[in-house]
């Protein structure tokens, strides 16, 4: 069990170290697998995604919980209008220290 665990720790690193974020220009039906017919999940414009792997004009990209092989031209550096910083398919969590005064309401 505790092989497991390290192994765990190691790929997450490597895969953190050598990781970028971007965006979707436009929606993409991603492949499986790499080079391959088999169908993956869509992605559609202004998602927010991670780059796993580049090869060639195509890359691996993952969100949430998807993932697929999608042409590199179909990610972007430039974040959509309105789009925030995060982690792609994590809830973006704002800290508030102890004792600190809840912000109000926003008035409908």
């Amino acid at each position: 069990m505790r092989w497991l665990v390290l192994w765990a720790g190691f790929v997450s690193s490597a895969f953190a170290a050598d990781t970028e974020s971007g965006w979707l220009a436009s929606d993409a039906e991603s492949k499986r697998f790499f080079g391959e017919a088999v169908a993956g999940p869509t992605f559609t414009a202004g998602t927010k995604v991670t780059v796993l792997v580049h090869d060639g004009d195509t890359v691996r990209i993952f969100a949430g919980d998807r993932f697929g092989w999608v042409p590199a031209s179909a990610i972007t550096s430039t974040p959509p209008k309105g789009a925030e910083a995060g982690t792609p398919g994590m809830p973006d969590i704002k800290l508030v220290p102890a004792g600190a005064e809840k912000p109000a309401p926003p008035k409908p």
